[in-house]
């Protein structure tokens, strides 16, 4: 817990000054409440008395300006306070997607889509509350604290006193009774909101599948059940809430009647006015203004840690991916919250970096200047390369493979043989133990990760269509691309004349996920999209698969049309025009089996016969 609370303040420090001043203003609009209480009561009690006006004038006065100031020191607050919330708010939006943006799909995978929405959106929005619900309040009630006490010893010592006790257990015991009764229930919110937000998705999207199978009342009892233990736990927290008003409402008033009692015998002694009484008590009544958001300040800092644990659960694992690029190249860039997870020799050389101006300097535009390679994509190679993605589980082994202009190549192997890890390794959505890949003879260490998406056009296995139209998703690959050139690829993946025939043809939607589309027209739209990229090395991955022969052979036709200018890489386990290529490997338990082309496998190696007969 303090360590998620040192890492979230740490991303807080850069508007500490501005956090520092909204609690200011705070602290002086329930300040000036209570000086306008003390000031009316004293002006109400004296009235009484019959006394000449001039005895009311000064304190006529101070109400007159409390009222006034307690309203422009509100608005000043609410408007610093929100400022700096909505600030923060962007911030940590900004933050967790520049962390989570160079994870997909490497290490993400493991989290489900409903899952990371939470992460994305509900746990994101509970740090919003950490400054205006969790650090201010504490700040304005230890600050009203001291100023009432110090007004109150003027009085006497045993108002301060008696003020205080009360105070200091509705300050701190209350809380921390709140955090001992809350924190298991906030805890299993946030759990229970995040299954629920996984349910939804996984009715909406896969309402198909339940109904079919006869799921659907299950998965809506599964739904409800959900549903209605997270109510419960929020009626349970809203409970504790209630709870916690009704006791720093109760020690307020012991708080006022303990100064009731000590102010007898003064009063009697002629010590201290009747008149002051009155002034004390409502002094008492509005400084308790200020704990009365501490115990949900409590409850907010509980749901904070836990939002922040998930989200830096997901954000540390960049680390290791990162450090490497900006030790090298840019330390300025080096979050601050991520250097205490350095070793000491790399904390060392980025904070060397970081004082070292120029070296900094140089560095950046050296890397600015490697974010606008111009690749051909001539020649692709991975030599010896190693990749596993979890430890002591090698998925790839050793493996050597060249890919050179306009060259057709084919990966083919079994299920879990490594291929569409390669893929992976191409594409640098996953790093590779050690070997090499390099695109026309420059490492990919020494290019960014657009420079290397840059030469390759993909079509995977798992063809992912936008809720929008033929248009805008054949757009994603080209934002500026114009309709004819949109007609024109279209004509090439063989789609024209079926988007012609649609009543709203380049507009028409195609449902959410393509839905709206057969198997064969999604995987269209995809070659469509690759070939409108227009990089020199096409990737396939799977694309045949799930479809029938005669879809099959046409969409092959179609690739091989428009990759004949093209270099092409092929992943299947289908060996279908195999004499088209000119290399293929066969993958076996992540190694290299066989080498060569079609027809020289068929008489050398016995394991790719022995595939391509089955």
């Amino acid at each position: 817990m303090k360590q998620t609370l040192i890492k979230i303040l740490k991303l807080l420090s850069p508007y500490k000054w501005w956090m520092l001043l909204a609690s200011l203003m705070g602290f002086l609009t329930i300040g000036s409440s209570i000086g306008l209480l003390m000031t009316s009561a004293y002006v109400i009690a004296k009235a009484a008395l019959h006394p000449h006006i001039g005895e009311l004038s000064i304190a006529i006065v101070g109400v007159r300006f409390f009222g006034i100031s307690r309203g422009l020191l509100r608005y000043a607050e609410r408007l610093f306070s929100h400022d700096v919330t909505f600030n923060l708010l962007a911030k940590f939006r900004v933050w967790f997607f520049k962390s989570i943006e160079p994870l997909v799909p490497s290490k993400t995978g493991k989290f489900t889509s409903g899952d990371l929405l939470t992460r994305v959106v509900s746990d994101v929005e509970s740090l919003e509350h950490i400054f205006i619900r969790v650090l201010s309040p504490p700040i304005i009630a230890l600050l009203v604290g001291i100023l009432v006490s110090v007004i109150f010893a003027f009085f006497d010592i045993s108002f301060a006193i008696a003020f205080l006790i009360p105070y200091l257990l509705a300050g701190i015991v209350i809380p921390f009774l709140t955090y001992k009764l809350s924190a298991k229930i906030g805890e299993d919110i946030i759990s229970l909101r995040s299954r629920l937000t996984e349910l939804s998705l996984d009715g909406i999207e896969g309402k198909n599948e339940l109904i079919s199978f006869g799921k659907l009342e299950t998965h809506n009892r599964e739904f409800n059940d959900t549903n209605n233990k997270l109510i419960k736990l929020q009626r349970r927290m809203n409970l504790i809430s209630g709870m916690n008003e009704s006791l720093i409402g109760l020690m307020m008033n012991i708080a006022i009647i303990a100064i009731f009692i000590t102010a007898v015998p003064l009063v009697k002694s002629g010590a201290i006015s009747g008149i002051s009484l009155s002034v004390l008590a409502l002094g008492t009544m509005a400084a308790f203004e200020a704990v009365l958001p501490i115990p949900l300040a409590i409850q907010y800092l509980n749901n904070s840690i836990k939002a922040g644990n998930r989200l830096f659960q997901i954000t540390e694992q960049t680390i290791e991916d990162k450090k490497r690029f900006w030790i090298t190249s840019d330390a300025e860039s080096f979050p601050n919250v991520l250097i205490g997870n350095l070793s000491k020799k790399d904390r060392f050389r980025v904070e060397a970096s970081r004082n070292d101006t120029n070296l900094t300097k140089q560095r950046y535009l050296k890397n600015k200047k490697k974010s606008n390679l111009k690749l051909k994509g001539e020649n692709v190679e991975l030599k010896n390369i190693n990749f596993s993605y979890r430890k002591n589980e090698e998925v790839l082994k050793e493996i050597s493979i060249k890919i050179n202009t306009k060259e057709k190549i084919a990966i083919i192997g079994g299920s879990g043989a490594g291929k569409s890890s390669i893929i992976n390794l191409l594409l640098n959505f996953w790093k590779i133990n050690n070997g090499s890949i390099s695109i026309d003879n420059i490492d990919y260490n020494e290019m960014s990760e657009e420079d290397i998406r840059s030469v390759y056009s993909t079509i995977p296995q798992k063809i992912f269509l936008f809720s929008d139209t033929i248009k805008g998703n054949l757009l994603i690959a080209k934002p500026d691309a114009t309709d004819s050139e949109l007609w024109s690829v279209l004509q090439k993946a063989e789609l024209k004349k079926f988007v012609e025939a649609l009543p709203n043809k380049l507009d028409t939607w195609i449902g959410n996920q393509g839905k709206q589309l057969s198997g064969g027209e999604q995987k269209r739209i995809a070659i469509a999209r690759a070939i409108l990229k227009d990089s020199n090395i096409f990737i396939c991955d799977e694309i045949t698969a799930d479809l029938d022969s005669v879809t099959e052979m046409n969409i092959l036709n179609t690739i091989h049309s428009v990759t004949k200018e093209k270099s092409l890489v092929y992943i299947t386990h289908r060996l279908v025009d195999m004499d088209k290529f000119d290399s293929i490997y066969l993958l076996e338990n992540g190694k290299i089996v066989s080498a060569g082309i079609h027809s020289e496998l068929l008489i050398n190696s016995e394991q790719y016969k022995k595939y391509f007969e089955i």
